[in-house]
């Protein structure tokens, strides 16, 4: 029984889990993990990066892109693209990827694997 367990070794449960990765939102727009002085997405308080990225983060579930669109006065052509270049930025600047989930006909949402704190 000893020869088994060489071949079949117990894997601890924890390392089947998925830690998520934390961010952090302050109310100037800076948006990171990390080291804030190296992995920062300095995006301000201006236009409506901040306020759509806030808008994910504070609600779970993929947000029409329709709805998002209307809530921020842009057409849905314009939310598509202010998403675009928060994603770009976020890979540019915090060096990861995939944060803003997008869904055909569903819409955006923040990615499960990471959890955002506002502060």
């Amino acid at each position: 029984s000893e020869r088994v367990k060489d071949y079949f070794p117990i894997q601890p449960m924890e390392q089947n889990v998925q830690k998520s990765i934390l961010l952090y939102l302050d109310a100037q727009g800076n948006f990171w993990h990390g080291d804030k002085n190296k992995n920062c997405y300095s995006m301000g308080l201006k236009g409506n990066r901040y306020l759509i990225l806030k808008y994910l983060i504070e609600n779970k579930g993929f947000q029409g892109t329709a709805s998002l669109a209307q809530r921020f006065g842009k057409d849905k052509q314009g939310v598509r693209g202010e998403i675009g270049k928060i994603k770009a930025n976020i890979k540019k600047f915090l060096k990861i990827d995939n944060v803003i989930a997008s869904q055909k006909d569903g819409g955006y949402s923040i990615n499960e694997n990471y959890k955002v704190v506002i502060c």
